[in-house]
């Protein structure tokens, strides 16, 4: 599914943060549980407004480097570490940023991307021999009650629709 919010608008910083809020703490704790090093080259893909960026360019030190990417960057100019890089970069059209990365870690961008397995197989290209990817997204496709319920499912259908339809009228410009 593609991307559904219109990064034109004008509460999308807003929008941004309540995901930093909502969801760091969970990227934070697994992020943690990998024990990155001082040194290590790191890439933060749909960085957003770059919490995660500055987290890992704090990790890895002054010998590392954190590749910070996003279709839209206006949020990241913000960002002064010396050893973080901000590019724009469309994972799915692009070549890798650089060169292999030891983590390539990204969060909400997968559901939005067309092909899905393409998307994390050209991530996965971007890691060094033994380095590490992780993915934090939402196989929206795949939610289901716990009990059979007409409901749930026309809620689901109904939401997908939307989405789509979001996302279509982002693509030709309608708002």
């Amino acid at each position: 599914m593609p991307y559904v919010f219109a990064e034109e608008w004008h509460r999308e910083r807003e929008r941004l943060a309540g995901v930093e809020a909502a969801m760091d703490p969970n990227t934070i704790d697994v992020l943690s549980r990998l024990k990155i090093d001082a040194g290590w080259r790191c890439a933060e893909v749909g960085a957003g407004a770059g919490s995660i960026a500055e987290l890992l360019a704090e990790w890895v030190g002054p010998a590392g480097q954190v590749v910070a990417t996003d279709l839209d960057t206006r949020y990241l100019d913000a960002l002064t570490a010396p050893n973080i890089e901000v590019r724009k970069h469309d994972l799915t059209r692009d070549p890798p940023p650089g060169e292999p990365f030891d983590l390539v870690h990204t969060r909400a961008v997968i559901e939005h991307v067309d092909d899905p397995a393409d998307a994390i197989r050209r991530l996965a290209g971007w890691l060094r021999p033994g380095g590490i990817l992780v993915v934090e997204d939402l196989d929206w496709t795949g939610l289901s009650p716990l009990t059979p319920a007409d409901a749930f499912h026309e809620v689901m259908a109904t939401g997908l629709r939307v989405a789509g339809a979001a996302a279509a009228a982002n693509r030709t410009g309608v708002r």
